[in-house]
């Protein structure tokens, strides 16, 4: 882990039902790749060393001998490798068959997780020399500055893990993740309240030689990585965003009445086990939506706000005047509201652009010679005497930056920030006649990008000041600029 970062992978191996001595040097090869990726932790498929789920096959102890040390080969093939490795295997415990998951890496098994409906009472077990932590509900702890609180589910259940203490959620599967409904959202879903990042690897390991591959990794709700029959799928967690606070205070945490045994067993994972890998960040993060829905339910509002409120509605020059007299050329396009209901309010002397003149809209003009407060009252004392609303462009980002703002006008994009309305308008009108100049005249500025930068990153993703600075020193190249905005926000917070 470096940088606050822990890159993770989905590996899923070509897996033969029985092949235990192909299956092993399959997943020392794919050890090996990962090591070359400068891989932290690698989830393997459930059961993957033997190669099925359920077979009769397993319950022979010639092969579960085998299973065994088939783990311990590759226990010592991770020696001098930082990769951490989770791998399904069956283990024999009390003359029953658990499905496991060994925990190796290091050239060392460091815990067993088993797949039961009952707590055996025991919590260690030997393999060769080792006397390993055994149990199947732990929370495994690495030794780290920052929390990294490990658990591994075996199965599609992940329910029980939500709420604990865990942060990273380690989810061997043996079916194809595709067949299930919707499972890829369920498993986006579950990692953002509490967040969490889930690693979800299938192997689909009953139809081998041609296994189904799919894995996901997400993130505080939002999927990192998805693969389908790719041999490696990888991701970076940012531990300050998944971890916060949701530590363990002792060594048995309680949940619902149920004891987490073991909670914290001590993994290998320290910092600086890798070169500095730096994460790219996009520059501005609010654009990578798509806005085409946005949009629509902003016409709606505007449409809703005339015909619910009986009243005009009046849209003065100023901040994202373009895009509400976008807004409103598509509501009376899409809804048939008469140009009539509508007036802008415009500064004079200005020649009016030719978009203003055929939007068949009422045009009021104000003399440009009066100051800004007498100009201020004059529009509302006429939106009075004309039974009219004042659309204003205020955004979130002045918003949060404590900008003044008027509480006698309507601010519907008062949750958007400032470079995604932008690119919001861009998007809509790119095609379009006429607006081409209008577009280039309204362009983000570096300040704008940098502030919505900062807002995303520490009030939207809850990065620490700290981080957030950093991250910005290294997205942006005017360091300057970026410590002098960096100042003026924290104080306007």
């Amino acid at each position: 882990m470096n940088n606050g970062y822990l890159k993770v992978a989905a590996a899923m191996p070509q897996i033969y039902v029985g092949g235990i001595f192909q299956n092993t040097q399959n997943i020392k090869k794919m050890i090996m790749d990962l090591n070359a990726q400068c891989v932290d932790i690698a989830l393997f498929p459930e059961m993957c060393l033997y190669g099925a789920s359920q077979s009769p096959l397993a319950a022979q102890n010639a092969l579960i001998t085998e299973c065994e040390e088939a783990l311990l080969e590759i226990a010592q093939y991770t020696k001098n490798r930082q990769v951490l490795c989770a791998i399904g295997l069956p283990l024999r415990v009390e003359e029953k068959i658990l499905n496991c998951v060994a925990v190796v890496g290091m050239g060392k098994i460091w815990c067993v997780i088993y797949k039961s409906n009952y707590k055996l009472n025991f919590d260690q077990i030997t393999l060769g020399d080792y006397s390993i932590p055994f149990s199947a509900r732990a929370i495994m702890r690495c030794n780290s500055d920052l929390p990294v609180n490990i658990a591994i589910n075996i199965g599609k259940d992940l329910d029980f893990f939500c709420n604990t203490s865990a942060n990273i959620i380690l989810n061997p599967f043996s079916a194809d993740l595709g067949q299930f409904d919707n499972y890829f959202d369920q498993i986006k879903n579950l990692s953002q309240s509490p967040p969490k990042a889930i690693i979800s690897a299938s192997g689909a390991i009953y139809k081998t030689p041609y296994a189904e591959k799919s894995c996901v990794i997400a993130e505080c709700g939002k999927i990192l990585s998805v693969s389908v029959d790719q041999p490696i799928a990888t991701a970076e967690l940012d531990i300050e965003r998944i971890a916060g606070l949701r530590t363990l205070a002792n060594n048995t945490f309680f949940l619902t009445g149920k004891t987490f045994e073991n909670a914290f067993i001590e993994l290998p994972l320290e910092k600086d086990t890798h070169f500095v890998r730096k994460r790219k960040y996009s520059r501005q993060p609010y654009t990578d939506d798509n806005f085409e829905k946005i949009y629509k339910r902003l016409i709606q509002i505007l449409y809703e706000l005339i015909a619910n409120t009986k009243k005009k509605v009046a849209l003065r020059q100023g901040e994202h005047f373009w895009l509400l007299l976008s807004l409103l050329l598509d509501t009376r396009q899409n809804y048939s509201v008469s140009p009539s209901l509508v007036t802008l309010l415009l500064d004079e002397p200005q020649e009016q652009d030719l978009i203003i003149k055929n939007s068949g809209f009422n045009i009021q003009l104000i003399s440009q010679d009066k100051s800004q407060n007498i100009k201020n009252a004059y529009v509302l004392d006429w939106a009075q005497k004309n039974n009219s609303l004042i659309l204003n462009g205020m955004d979130r980002t002045d918003y949060i930056r404590h900008k003044n703002h008027n509480i006698n006008c309507v601010n519907p994009l008062i949750n958007f920030n400032k470079t995604a309305l932008m690119a919001m308008l861009r998007q809509r009108r790119k095609y379009d006649y006429g607006w081409s100049r209008i577009l280039e005249q309204n362009q983000p500025s570096l300040d704008d990008i940098i502030i919505d930068f900062f807002i995303y990153h520490h009030i939207d993703c809850g990065l620490s000041a700290q981080k957030t600075k950093q991250i910005a020193y290294e997205t942006f190249e005017d360091i300057k600029k970026t410590q002098d905005l960096w100042d003026e926000f924290v104080v306007t917070i």
